[in-house]
């Protein structure tokens, strides 16, 4: 009976080391996949991540004042967003691969004009 007891014990105090230290290790060993507040190139981002790079909803904060809110996409603003310039200046619509859409569509459509066929020339 008393060997009974003992290996009860034991099994007792390794299943509740088991159950509050498990998380500990593994998060030494595997950080969360999310993790809530990262820096990157001295500013920081507070947001969802995919296969270690910023993808779905998240913040950047860079060191000289400016930010980034809204959808991100491999690791790139994608989406709906704001950037705040340091001088104050916002801007506010779709964001491609990194890229504010309205210059997007200004690059376009210098494109298309450099490549119409001058009527002046015969």
């Amino acid at each position: 009976m008393k060997n009974d007891n003992r290996n009860f014990m034991m099994f007792a105090v390794l299943a509740v080391l088991l159950l509050f230290a498990w998380p500990l290790v593994m998060n030494r060993i595997m950080p969360p996949a999310n993790p809530p507040v990262t820096k990157i190139e001295g500013g920081k981002y507070e947001g969802q991540w995919k296969h270690s790079v910023q993808d779905g909803s998240g913040r950047y904060d860079a060191p000289d004042g400016s930010f980034y809110e809204g959808q991100w996409k491999n690791g790139k603003p994608h989406g709906q967003g704001q950037y705040r310039r340091p001088d104050g200046k916002v801007f506010i619509g779709e964001w491609v691969d990194g890229v504010y859409a309205p210059d997007l569509e200004q690059q376009q459509q210098q494109r298309e004009e450099d490549e119409a066929p001058d009527p002046n020339k015969t």
